[in-house]
């Protein structure tokens, strides 16, 4: 009876310790199971199904042909960058931010320069609460008007989201491009959407300046936002110039 008793308990504790392993196996997750995880919405088309080879990571181009991604696992980073025949771009881009209490949020930007108009799309979402959209919560209100330096005036920027609308190119829009180290997001202009404009046979020389002008004046613009462990957002930092737009 005893005998029974003694390897009925080790039995349990032997069910516990892998139910365990199981369960800590189940939440350890990287980059890449964030990737595979988001629901299909989030992409607003595709998702590409990516493994690894060796030492490195690829996946199928839209053109059916294996291409190499960037999988930074340590730096909760991937970038699938896929040009097709050449034509133009589709990008996946995703980066981790962890907060103080150790949860997560998790940034997913698509850039997509194959569409009409090119769109620029990122959105932060909550593992924890059912990948819910957090994008509201965890990013400071910002919009074209906020970043003109003193060189820029709200007229151009008005002048240009009118030449947008007119020709059926969209919004004035703000891209997001994500850390692959440190946790500093930079926002700016969504500039490929402007610079379509030049190509619309219909624009006459006063629109053509004003949006040579304006991608000079505000195409170089970043404003970086700070990631907060502790409050888990971000928070507006002071806007910078950069070289490469």
């Amino acid at each position: 009876m005893i005998h029974k008793v003694m390897c009925a308990v080790v039995l349990s504790y032997i069910c516990v310790a892998s139910m365990g392993s199981v369960a800590s196996t189940a939440t350890a997750h990287t980059v890449v199971d964030y990737y595979r995880q988001l629901p299909a919405t989030a992409f607003g088309g595709a998702r590409y199904s990516i493994r690894q080879k060796k030492n490195y990571w690829v996946t199928t181009s839209m053109a059916d042909f294996e291409i190499g991604i960037t999988v930074d696992i340590p730096n909760g980073y991937l970038r699938i960058h896929d040009e097709g025949t050449g034509g133009a771009d589709l990008t996946h881009e995703l980066a981790v931010f962890k907060r103080a209490d150790g949860s997560t949020v998790v940034a997913l930007s698509v850039i997509d320069l194959l569409a009409s108009p090119k769109m620029h799309v990122t959105r932060f979402f909550d593992p924890g609460k059912l990948w819910k959209d957090v994008s509201a919560s965890v990013l400071p209100k910002l919009d074209p008007y906020d970043l003109p330096g003193s060189r820029c005036i709200i007229k151009q920027v008005e002048a240009v989201s009118a030449i947008m609308r007119a020709k059926g190119k969209g919004a004035l829009s703000i891209a997001y491009a994500l850390p692959r180290n440190g946790t500093t997001v930079y926002a700016g202009v969504f500039v490929p959407a402007v610079s379509s404009l030049l190509s619309v046979d219909a624009l006459v020389d006063e629109e053509k300046t004003s949006i040579d002008e304006f991608i000079d004046c505000i195409g170089d613009v970043r404003v970086p936002l700070l990631w907060d462990r502790a409050k888990g957002m971000f928070s507006i930092g002071r806007p910078v110039r950069v070289k490469d737009r």
